[in-house]
């Protein structure tokens, strides 16, 4: 695999270690990691292997837009939605680097951002949210197994006015030689959580830390919660995904509206920690069987690692997808091997925030195309993209949509 080609220079690990080996010496000094697996010693709570009751959510869509014919607006690929003031939503578009604000009718009322390095410019468009304040803040990122060379984590922040209002790092210092890419970003209540991983390049040795941090919404000071550090051997000539998985990646953690943090920190075990404001929590675990990977998923992960002989894919799926708070306080955890069943686009465990199993929800929609992706907004709405390549469907159709859609139509309940 080569460099992708769009402005962010994203590569995968294997480019990226092979081009960095120059720099190292044999001898090797990494920080210590304080936080990995500080939660070790916290209240177990063990979660039974099955749930019931099982019930299917209907899903009603509320406006739908269609950015290939009734949009006046030039629209791209949607790559982030967050929930605005008096119910609007923002739709951040990664390929022409602007946010669309749609009013709660589904028209767009506003349009800005462009990219640039200038006060106000969007150095990419990755993950948004907005503030009570009516800030708007949008950073740039990178999926997981890919990295960006000049990557920062910077968080550009703008007011009402789309005026500059300040510049956040969401992984914090990028030091010289940036190599850093937000992964994840979450907003509830003002309650901010990122997720980062960076690769560190020293005379010393390379390594990378990822970490999940929260900010502060009024001051941007940031603070890690947890962290993971793996050294990069340069005698080691496999990339493997193992040894590069990222817990905090691909949706696996989340922010609640009273601050709980919740995310699941081990590939290949179901564990799911729950920490709260003051530092303390506890830990859902259950046992779980490994899922085996289809032929086509694992040629997708084995191409993201760099697609060459030395690049190993593992056979069986992490055992959790993705971690999500309600707007009532309770947990929805993704767990791989549960099959959304016909007619629904995801399923879900439900748990009280003590840990308490409460029931299976499945997702279902109205009209699915086979390439529909659920995105799940802070307040309890959702966001159906269609054709946007982003599902089963692979590249995409010539008129994607954006659905707004909210569980049997109760916007209240949200």
């Amino acid at each position: 695999m080569g460099y992708t080609m769009n402005r962010s220079n994203r590569v995968s690990y294997k480019i990226l270690r092979a081009s960095a080996i120059v720099l190292l010496l044999s001898a090797r000094s990494v920080a210590h990691c304080p936080e990995e697996g500080h939660w070790a010693d916290w209240p177990t709570v063990e979660v039974p292997r099955e749930s019931s009751p099982v019930e299917t959510l209907n899903l009603d869509i509320l406006w739908t837009l269609n950015c290939g014919t009734d949009s006046e607006a030039l629209i791209g690929r949607i790559v982030a939605v967050a929930p605005g003031a008096g119910g609007k939503t923002l739709l951040l578009d990664g390929q022409l680097d602007q946010v669309l604000v749609v009013s709660p009718v589904g028209e767009i009322s506003r349009v800005f951002g462009q990219a640039g390095e200038g006060p106000g410019d969007l150095p990419g468009a990755y993950r948004l949210f907005e503030l009570h304040d009516g800030r708007i803040g949008v950073c740039g990122g990178a999926p997981a197994m890919t990295v960006q060379v000049g990557g920062t984590g910077k968080i550009v922040l703008l007011d009402r006015a789309n005026q500059p209002a300040g510049v956040w790092y969401g992984a914090g210092d990028p030091g010289d030689m940036p190599v850093v890419s937000i992964r994840e970003l979450r907003c509830s209540n003002d309650h901010l959580l990122t997720s980062s991983n960076g690769m560190i390049i020293k005379q010393a040795g390379m390594y990378h830390k990822q970490e999940l941090s929260i900010i502060d919404a009024v001051s941007g000071n940031r603070k890690a919660i947890a962290c993971r550090e793996i050294v990069v051997d340069p005698s080691d000539t496999q990339i493997q995904e193992a040894s590069y998985f990222e817990p905090f990646a691909n949706g696996r953690c989340d922010v609640s509206s009273s601050g709980l943090v919740a995310f699941a920190p081990l590939r290949d075990r179901w564990l799911v920690v729950v920490r709260d404001v003051n530092g303390t929590g506890i830990v859902l675990d259950r046992e779980w069987r490994s899922v085996k990977r289809s032929k086509e998923k694992k040629e997708a992960v084995w191409i993201a690692l760099g697609g060459t002989d030395d690049c190993v894919a593992m056979g069986h799926e992490p055992a959790i997808g993705r971690v999500r708070w309600r707007p009532d306080g309770k947990l929805w955890v993704e767990s791989h091997g549960v099959g959304p069943g016909d007619g629904a686009v995801a399923c879900f465990d439900e748990f009280s925030p003590a840990g308490e199993l409460l029931r299976r929800v499945r997702i279902a929609i109205p009209i699915t195309s086979g390439d529909d992706e659920l995105k799940m907004m802070e307040d309890g709405r959702f966001i159906v993209l269609s054709g946007f390549g982003s599902g089963t469907g692979g590249s995409g159709s010539d008129n994607p949509k954006v659905s707004l859609a909210v569980i049997d139509g109760h916007i209240d309940s949200n």
